[in-house]
């Protein structure tokens, strides 16, 4: 089995090499509020959705201060828009107030913020800190235990993939905030 393992490890490093996150953004909070939405939603939705959000609000302060109403127009169409301009505020507000305006770079500090469950925290480890959690049981996506079941494979495979990708940045394995 482990050389099954090994070998598709193999061919999906080489098949990419230089994987992104598929989400647009220049700065630390703007991937944050990128993955919060992404939750029940597509990256190419977020992708439309953001560029306004960003221009009216251009500056972390400038969210931090956004009336949650506002924000919630822009991002009406990610579905939950209530509780995800909420949350997008809210945690804008503690990067600020307790995290000198940056997202923080460890898995306890990023689960204290609003909207940031263990996935969100995961990804942003990843392409931000260039980390992976080491969380095993972080990242659950069915996808991925359909495909490894259908394969014949066991969860040795299934967390070999996911570290994989983890720490290439597949933003697909991460799609969600908890």
């Amino acid at each position: 089995m482990n050389e099954k393992v090994a070998g598709i490890i193999a061919a999906l490093k080489e098949r990419y090499p230089q994987s992104v996150c598929a989400l647009h953004y220049e700065k630390d909070y703007e991937l944050m509020i990128a993955v919060r939405l992404s939750a029940q939603c597509t990256d190419a939705r977020v992708n439309l959705v953001t560029p306004a959000l960003f221009a009216a609000y251009p500056t972390l302060e400038a969210m931090a201060q956004a009336p949650v109403e506002a924000v919630e127009e822009y991002v009406k169409t990610c579905g939950f828009f209530r509780q995800k301009a909420k949350d997008i505020v809210g945690a804008c507000q503690m990067l600020l107030a307790q995290y000198g305006g940056k997202v923080p770079g460890t898995m306890e500090e990023l689960l204290k913020l609003p909207g940031v469950g263990r996935k969100t925290a995961n990804l942003l480890l990843g392409d931000l800190y260039d980390l992976a959690a080491g969380d095993k049981a972080a990242l659950s996506e069915a996808g991925i235990y359909h495909v490894t079941s259908v394969a014949g494979l066991h969860c040795s495979f299934l967390l070999a993939l996911v570290a994989f990708f983890v720490g290439r940045h597949r933003r697909r394995l991460l799609a969600g905030s908890t």
